[in-house]
């Protein structure tokens, strides 16, 4: 059954020269997306740059690759798309990424459980599975579900993203400006920094990446003095390291009580996604035990499984 599949999909890979897109939402930036499929090559040659780069610079081209099968009209510099995404919402990039190469014919890898493990239930095969797509989705609760479904019939122009600042009270005397961690904020801004210093700083780069400025409190006038910054409008290099100086400068008024609570406020910011992705619950094709549910842990890991599949014909 399983090479049918594969034979029927191969087929359809010599016929169809029309390029598919699917339609997705990221739940947490609050809009829809149009994703359009891409090439079994361009993967490979994403999972080659991966291979061959740091954490940071892997993430980057994998953006880049999204953007670019971001089909949405009036999509803005690849800057300026990262800068209206929540971080939250990368793994639902990938799966309409995902959906749009291979919502018609899903196939996925699953394991039957072992017996000897599973009271005796199972044969421990690894089978492919036709699985639907949207299968593999998992929402947090009704309403999560529900806001989606309206999203999803949401026009995918694109509009800009309002990301709302709110305010923390480091102490007395300091008060910081922060956003819900954008992919620039996130990944973006700091590729430009020498690997030393992205080495030395790193605590301080993932607080850093969700602060937009620093303010000085006048506790008699109850007024907010901002910090300086200084920016340097063709050098983002600069800039980052003016913004960490401040930063560094800011957490030497602290003490350690202080310092504790406001890190641990700004590493907790990223949200947990109310949509979630999945291997669902099936039947074992080979000897008919359940399969139960299992999350997936990389969406992008998915991808380049799934695009090998893909080769077996030609094998």
């Amino acid at each position: 059954i399983s090479l049918l599949i594969i034979d029927s999909f191969t087929d359809s890979i010599n016929t169809n020269t029309t390029k598919k897109k699917a339609d997705w939402v990221l739940l947490g930036t609050g809009r829809s997306i149009t994703m359009e499929e891409g090439s079994g090559p361009e993967l490979d040659a994403l999972r080659k740059t991966i291979d061959n780069s740091n954490n940071l610079n892997g993430v980057i081209a994998s953006l880049k690759m999204l953007y670019d099968h971001n089909v949405d009209a009036n999509k803005p510099s690849f800057e300026r798309w990262c800068k209206t995404i929540k971080t939250e919402d990368l793994e639902s990039l990938y799966f309409g990424y995902y959906f749009a190469c291979y919502g018609d014919v899903n196939l996925v890898g699953r394991t039957c459980p072992d017996p000897k493990e599973n009271k005796g239930v199972g044969c421990n095969k690894t089978s492919i599975i036709n699985t639907p797509v949207k299968s593999m989705v998992k929402f947090e609760n009704t309403e999560a579900e529900k806001k989606f479904n309206e999203l999803l019939q949401q026009d995918t122009t694109y509009s800009d993203t309002k990301i709302k600042s709110h305010l923390i009270q480091a102490s007395d005397y300091i008060a910081i400006s922060y956003s819900d961690p954008t992919l620039y904020t996130t990944f973006i801004q700091f590729s430009t920094l020498p690997p030393n210093v992205v080495d030395k700083y790193s605590d301080l780069l993932n607080s850093l990446a969700y602060i937009n400025g620093f303010y000085a409190i006048d506790p008699q006038n109850k007024k907010l003095k901002p910090i300086n910054i200084k920016v340097y409008p063709n050098n983002l290099n600069k800039t980052i390291l003016s913004k960490l100086k401040v930063y560094i400068d800011v957490l030497k008024t602290l003490n350690n009580d202080q310092y504790s609570v406001l890190t641990a406020k700004l590493n907790n910011l990223i949200a947990d996604s109310k949509v979630s992705y999945i291997y669902p619950k099936t039947t074992c094709p080979e000897c008919g035990a359940e399969i139960p549910e299992e999350p997936v842990e990389s969406l992008l890991s998915l991808l380049f499984t799934r695009a090998q599949l893909a080769q077996v014909k030609s094998l």
